[in-house]
């Protein structure tokens, strides 16, 4: 993501990636209850992996994670004393696509840029309180009897 002025305002495409650079919003979920607990935009930071899957078919034959950011030590020290110990990015995946469809600066290929950090962090703020108090998740809202009951992330927690 972006954060820039108006190009014809500031210079050079060069200009605005030195003054600006490239923002990243990072998130850490509960699996478990899907709660959102607790977020942070700045840059390259922080220990970044991925899970790379071979397919045949509709068939995964083979599960890879790759380390892109930091080391493969740090990595499996931090994957060691979390709960489930593997990399799973699958819940993160879908809730960056809700953050793009609650905030069209978070949007894919728009007209639309965040303009500053601070404007940014208190939307996205706004966004995870709607996401871990307001809206209720499916998948936490379906018993084993099949019944929708609304339940959000919170209330997941709360309840566990």
């Amino acid at each position: 993501m972006d954060l820039c002025k108006k190009k014809e305002s500031t210079g050079s495409a060069e200009d605005l990636d030195h003054q600006y650079g490239r923002t990243w919003i990072w998130t850490a979920i509960d699996a478990p209850t899907r709660l959102l607990i607790t977020f942070w935009i700045g840059g390259r930071g922080l220990d970044d992996a991925t899970v790379q899957k071979t397919r045949q078919g509709a068939q995964v034959i083979k599960v890879e994670r790759k380390v892109v950011h930091g080391s493969e030590k740090q990595v499996l020290a931090r994957l060691e004393k979390s709960p489930s110990q593997t990399i799973n990015t699958a819940y993160i995946e879908r809730s960056n696509l809700d953050w793009r469809l609650w905030d069209a600066h978070l949007s894919r290929k728009t007209p639309t840029v965040a303009r500053s950090v601070r404007w940014l962090r208190s939307k996205f703020a706004i966004c995870v309180a709607c996401y871990n108090l307001i809206r209720p998740h499916e998948t936490l809202s379906r018993g084993k009897d099949r019944i929708f009951r609304p339940k959000t992330p919170a209330m997941a927690a709360c309840f566990k």
